[in-house]
């Protein structure tokens, strides 16, 4: 008996194993072609993109060792001054709110709910 099941085994491990090859490159197959078409879709969209004339034109900077020294310290000038502008910003908002938190009347502690941190 043992062996008369013996090629049932093989065959039906064999068909399964077809099965699942013939599954899994229907799955391949299929993700394939979902591939070619969403690159084709990317090609459409880049070749609209590039048709695009742009609506500014973007200086590049020029490197700091081509640049004039004059025109680098008027930027690092300029760059102190806008940190140091946000930074006051930032002082002037924190002692605001330090100051709602210190009132003890209810209608300055629903501003600073409504404000905080935006305002």
């Amino acid at each position: 008996m043992p062996d008369a099941l013996l090629p049932v085994i093989w065959v039906s491990l064999s068909t399964g194993l077809v099965v699942v090859l013939v599954a899994l490159g229907w799955r391949l197959a299929r993700a394939v072609v979902a591939l070619f078409r969403a690159l084709n879709a990317l090609v459409g969209t880049s070749a609209i993109l590039d048709g695009v004339e742009p609506t500014r034109h973007l200086d590049r900077p020029v490197p700091a060792v081509l640049a004039d020294r004059s025109e680098l310290q008027a930027r690092s000038a300029a760059r102190h001054d806008r940190a140091h502008e946000q930074r006051l910003v930032r002082r002037q908002a924190r002692i605001t709110r330090g100051r709602l938190l210190t009132r003890p009347d209810v209608a300055s502690v629903e501003r600073m709910r409504r404000t905080w941190p935006h305002g």
